[in-house]
C-alpha cells in the first residue's frame, strides 16, 4: 500500500484527520488551511478510487481526491443550475 495512503489512513484513524486534509487541499485551492472546513468525507479500505473529501473556503466549495500515486486534486463545484 502507498506510504501516502497509509498515512491519511493512520491519521484520520486517530482523529486528526480535518487538520491533514486542510493542509493538503490549501495548496490545491488557494486558500489558507485555517479557512477550509472539510465535509463529505470518504475513505476506508472499500472507498473506490481512493479517499475523497469537500473542501470549502470562503463560500466555494471544491471536490478533493487523493489517488494511489501521492496526487492531490481538487476541483471546484459547479455552480447549481450549469
Amino acid at each position: 500500500m502507498d506510504r501516502r495512503l497509509m498515512l491519511i489512513g493512520l491519521v484520520l484513524l486517530t482523529g486528526c484527520a480535518e487538520t491533514e486534509m486542510t493542509r493538503i487541499s490549501s495548496g490545491q485551492i488557494g486558500c489558507p488551511d485555517n479557512e477550509i472546513k472539510i465535509t463529505d468525507e470518504h475513505w476506508g479500505p472499500f472507498t473506490i478510487g481512493g479517499p475523497r473529501w469537500s473542501a470549502v473556503c470562503r463560500g466555494k466549495t471544491f471536490f478533493c481526491s487523493l489517488n494511489g500515486k501521492d496526487v492531490v486534486s481538487c476541483k471546484e463545484a459547479l455552480k447549481s443550475g450549469t
